[in-house]
């Protein structure tokens, strides 16, 4: 694995782990300060603004990836800046068509959604600025340049609870208001952050030739529009649950709902760095040895860095949603169901980049339609009738039959999965907690346990080894302290082993 990048792919967990993190911080307070219908009301809007942008998007954020990754490995930032640019600008058209049509008040698009009308310029921009963000973040990562993504989303991530505080005193609004400006402030900071360090990279090269521009568009275009059905299809599924939730519950379970699926995504950040960076990487692996190591390398460390993290989440679900108030901990149960579509979901998200990356659209289709229909359908069957466990259930639903996809693709390409490996990996973590809700230790000591002997475990059966330890430790950290580090950590390790 000495040839792949790992500290693009660290960098890039970071970057999501970090916004993730305070994003859970900050609806903390908001619930405490505001409410769960602030939380419910926001969440609906971020949720639409992020399906919107990826539909206006027309996938040429991903399409575009495999030529951003192939020119800067050429060396040639030209030909970068030309896929770049020329992206930006028709997403840019569509964007602007569709905020036409959301502002348009015969529509009533927003209010079919129970979205009030108010709120239509603040989404509108929001839509603009994730669709650039989408854009502008793959670029950095084709260019390697993931350790810019993390510097943003710090500062923008902090940056809202001051903004929140601002706007609630400085102009009198509604809580509800400050909370949906605050929330949207990272989105702003980062767009404008990104920007500027790819300007850093681009900003010197010859300027952009108009005649070649419909060919570029051409390539970028026909990349993503294969992917697109499948593509928003699994965002919509991801997301549509909370509207569904909103529409038919109301804002409070809308909000509880969001706060589920929140804490949630924080136990991907891992999955998500990799898959960020897996179709754009085996698109430059030649050998299918090589592609096959590579996937196998990083499920594998995806499982180990995940799971136990996300097994104290299965069994003290109630106890994490009460820190952010009491009326949380009912919304324990749709966390827990959440939590056990991990593992499922960790090896049908993998493959499905992993056949991105390889060029197969036909399986991308087919593991998108399959993996997300299912559950856009059961969203809006389940969710009226058990309400946020309705829409957590439809979730695991669609992860199931995403894994079932996956593992028919992975029959024709015949990856060498290691099931067995997975098994132990989750099992592991689970048992200990099984062990420790039964004895009814406290929800924090049993974090920690779970966490420090499903290491233990996975070093005394050789499932988590020196080479993961080098990687992650070379890869997020400066030369002299990761070697001190790693000796120090290798020596207890081996000790274990």
């Amino acid at each position: 694995m000495s040839t792949i990048p790992t500290k693009n792919i660290w960098y890039t967990s970071i970057s999501i782990i970090l916004p993730s993190v305070f994003t859970y911080v900050f609806w903390i307070l908001i619930a405490r300060v505001a409410g769960p219908e602030a939380v419910g009301i926001t969440s609906s809007i971020g949720s639409l603004v992020i399906i919107i942008a990826t539909i206006d998007g027309l996938d040429m954020f991903l399409g575009m990836k495999r030529n951003l990754s192939i020119a800067i490995s050429s060396g040639d930032i030209y030909r970068f800046k030309q896929v770049l640019v020329s992206t930006l600008l028709i997403v840019s058209i569509v964007v602007t068509i569709s905020s036409i049509l959301i502002a348009i008040p015969s529509l009533r698009i927003l209010e079919i959604i129970g979205i009030q009308r108010e709120y239509t310029w603040i989404i509108i921009a929001m839509i603009f600025a994730q669709s650039f963000q989408y854009i502008l973040v793959e670029a950095i990562i084709a260019a390697l340049k993931s350790k810019c993504l993390v510097i943003p989303f710090l500062l923008g991530s902090l940056a809202r609870f001051p903004i929140f505080f601002g706007i609630y005193w400085l102009f009198n609004t509604s809580l509800t208001v400050a909370t949906i400006f605050a929330f949207s402030s990272l989105l702003f900071i980062t767009t404008i952050c990104f920007a500027i360090s790819l300007f850093m990279i681009i900003g010197q090269s010859p300027r952009v030739k108009p005649e070649k521009f419909f060919s570029t568009v051409k390539d970028t275009l026909a990349a993503g529009l294969s992917s697109w059905i499948p593509h928003t299809a699994n965002v919509a599924g991801y997301w549509l649950g909370i509207i569904a939730v909103f529409s038919s519950e109301g804002a409070t379970s809308g909000g509880k709902f969001y706060i589920s699926l929140g804490i949630f995504t924080i136990t991907l950040f891992v999955l998500t760095g990799i898959t960020k960076v897996t179709h754009a990487l085996i698109a430059l692996i030649d050998k299918k040895e090589q592609q096959d190591t590579f996937l196998l390398h990083y499920m594998r460390v995806t499982f180990i860095f995940s799971l136990p993290f996300a097994i104290p989440l299965l069994f003290f679900s109630a106890d994490f949603l009460g820190l952010m108030g009491q009326e949380f901990r009912s919304a324990g149960q749709s966390l827990s169901i959440f939590i056990i579509s991990l593992p499922l979901l960790i090896i049908s998200e993998l493959i499905y980049y992993f056949v991105y990356g390889l060029g197969d659209h036909k399986s991308v289709l087919f593991i998108g339609l399959v993996g997300n229909i299912p559950r856009i359908i059961f969203y809006f069957i389940l969710s009226p009738i058990l309400g946020i466990n309705g829409a957590a259930v439809s979730f695991l639903i669609g992860s199931a039959t995403g894994l079932l996809a996956s593992i028919k693709i992975r029959n024709t390409y015949k990856i060498p999965l290691e099931f067995r490996k997975y098994v132990t990996l989750t099992g592991i973590p689970i048992i200990l907690g099984v062990s420790l809700w039964i004895l009814n230790v406290n929800y924090l000591i049993s974090t920690i346990i779970i966490i420090i002997g499903s290491f233990l475990g996975y070093i005394r059966l050789y499932l988590f080894t020196t080479n993961e330890l080098h990687e992650i430790v070379y890869a997020i950290m400066p030369g002299n302290l990761a070697q001190r580090t790693y000796s120090i950590i290798e020596k207890i390790i081996k000790k274990i082993q």
